[in-house]
């Protein structure tokens, strides 16, 4: 699968594997084809947010800047739920800050956030 890109989960599936091993470095490289592939796809965000939170130190530039569009794609197109779980994601990952930063003036986000209780 290395050599021909599949579906962007399974790229997804692999940048975790790797992150769980220790092998940061591959997963970044994993995550950074997952994000090329499949950034877009509405049950990939908040598994390709996690890792990225979690990797965020070690991420590039244009990683961190196609996560970004992650997080403003999830918000713009997602459900009540979705946009409720990608808040409690970055929380568990003290990424809520960014988050609130990213989606400043954002149309339900001081909403959400009073939900969130925070």
């Amino acid at each position: 699968m290395r050599l021909a890109p599949g579906n962007p989960a399974d790229w997804l599936h692999l940048a975790l594997l790797q992150s769980a091993s220790g092998d940061d470095a591959a997963a970044v490289r994993l995550l950074s084809v997952a994000l090329l592939t499949g950034a877009d796809m509405p049950r990939l965000r908040i598994g390709l947010l996690d890792l990225g939170f979690a990797l965020w130190p070690r991420l590039p530039g244009d990683t961190r800047s196609r996560l970004l569009q992650v997080i403003r794609h999830a918000w713009r197109g997602a459900a009540r739920d979705e946009r409720h779980e990608l808040l409690v994601t970055a929380r568990s990952r003290n990424f809520l800050p960014l988050i609130v930063m990213v989606l400043s003036g954002e149309p339900g986000l001081e909403q959400a956030l009073a939900r969130l209780g925070s």
